[in-house]
């Protein structure tokens, strides 16, 4: 019997540290994309929500762009890794214990200082993703010269270690969830900027509809075509795609940059009217 609890035990133990891992990343993805895609569409002027994106639609926008942040994140980990296996080394000569626990004090208070004080509006930096940055090293070396000073003799109890490691993973954590919320807002107003500054990145959209949408505005050419009594008899052009989601089409005007007065067009997908997208040429 105690020889099937254990195995179970391992198994779920086994199974713990798989799962945490992704549902760490599927977190970060999901918040990723709803943090850039909040960037996008505000820069429109559209409310997210309007939108109607499941768990799924989020985790695919984030599938491409997200690339870059994780692969920073594994770099620190493998960093992480490596200083830590030479600072086993050095804590295997006395004389260097100290010396170098005290230096990464140093680097953390600093790190951790800049961080905190961007973190909660106390300094404001034109660059907040390195402050967020600064904050996850500054734990990392924090921990990395308590794990010194453990080996140099202070014995700490295993509750201390313990509380001492959950703040840390918390303060990574934190660090962690920041610097994505700022990586992917800038992301999100690049992509918007580039949207509305060269509006031919997007697809051309043509409306045309049985009746009149009373669509004005610089750069939109209304025309009402030969009409028999039936199919379309009003036509617009002059827009393009913003996106199209939760069955309506949201369409922006040539002149987005140029005109202030400039606005997104939503349309409901409906029978009345109809959108003809043509890529770019």
């Amino acid at each position: 019997m105690t020889e099937s609890k254990d195995n179970v035990r391992s198994i779920l133990e086994t199974i713990g540290r798989v799962v945490a891992p992704v549902t760490l990343i599927t977190a970060l993805l999901y918040y990723f994309a709803w943090v850039r895609t909040a960037a996008i569409f505000s820069h429109f002027g559209v409310d997210q929500r309007i939108l109607a994106y499941s768990v799924e639609d989020y985790l695919l926008r984030s599938a491409g762009v997200a690339f870059r942040p994780l692969a920073f994140v594994l770099l620190a980990v493998a960093t992480s890794i490596a200083l830590w296996y030479g600072l086993a080394r050095i804590a295997n000569r006395p004389n260097l214990v100290k010396p170098v626990a005290l230096l990464l004090v140093v680097l953390a208070s600093c790190l951790l200082i800049y961080g905190v004080t961007v973190l909660f509006g106390l300094l404001h930096v034109r660059k907040p993703l390195w402050a967020g940055v600064a904050l996850a090293l500054g734990v990392i070396a924090a921990e990395l010269a308590f794990s010194l000073f453990d080996h140099a003799g202070t014995s700490p109890s295993d509750k201390t270690i313990f509380t001492r490691r959950l703040l840390v993973g918390a303060g990574l954590l934190l660090a962690l969830f920041w610097s994505t919320a700022v990586y992917a807002q800038l992301s999100g107003q690049r992509l918007a900027v580039a949207w509305a500054n060269v509006p031919r990145t997007q697809p051309s959209a043509t409306i045309l509809s049985e009746k009149d949408l009373k669509l004005t505005g610089h750069g939109i050419i209304a025309t009402r075509l030969s009409f028999d009594g039936k199919g379309f008899e009003y036509q617009y052009d002059g827009l393009r795609l913003l996106v199209y989601s939760n069955s309506r089409w949201f369409l922006y005007p040539d002149s987005w940059s140029s005109d202030p007065l400039a606005k997104v067009i939503v349309l409901r997908d409906e029978s009345t009217v109809r959108v003809e997208v043509r890529a770019t040429r």
